[in-house]
């Protein structure tokens, strides 16, 4: 009987040290694109906001593949500044669908309501 639960423990520390070292290991199912309106440089990131790197807009999609390990299907968030404009934001979607990755948002910031000392 000891034999048995002993066997069973063996086995269930097996299975769940197998789950936990695949789960390790499995690339990141998401990650973040912020189009900076810079010369057309992107920041991306991982879907936990680590490993931020400044990458070319037009080789984002090879970045996230090659850096990142992000495979095809995954989501990818893109927020941009005011200073980007719409063909931009249209082209670094191209260039993410034709990698396979999937936007699930569009964030654009439009800019601050500024108020002067005078006007107050």
């Amino acid at each position: 009987m000891r034999a048995r639960i002993a066997l069973a423990a063996v086995v269930l520390l097996l299975v769940v040290g197998g789950i936990y070292m695949y789960w390790q290991s499995s690339p990141p199912d998401s990650a973040s694109v912020f189009a900076t309106g810079r010369n057309g440089e992107c920041i991306v990131s991982n879907g936990e906001g680590r490993s931020e790197r400044s990458v070319a807009c037009a080789e984002v999609s090879q970045y996230l593949r090659t850096q990142l390990g992000l495979e095809e299907g995954a989501k990818v968030t893109i927020a941009a500044t005011r200073h980007v404009s719409a063909t931009e934001l249209e082209n670094l979607r191209a260039t993410l669908a034709g990698g396979g990755y999937r936007t699930v948002n569009v964030i654009k910031a439009i800019g601050f309501v500024e108020e002067n000392a005078e006007n107050r």
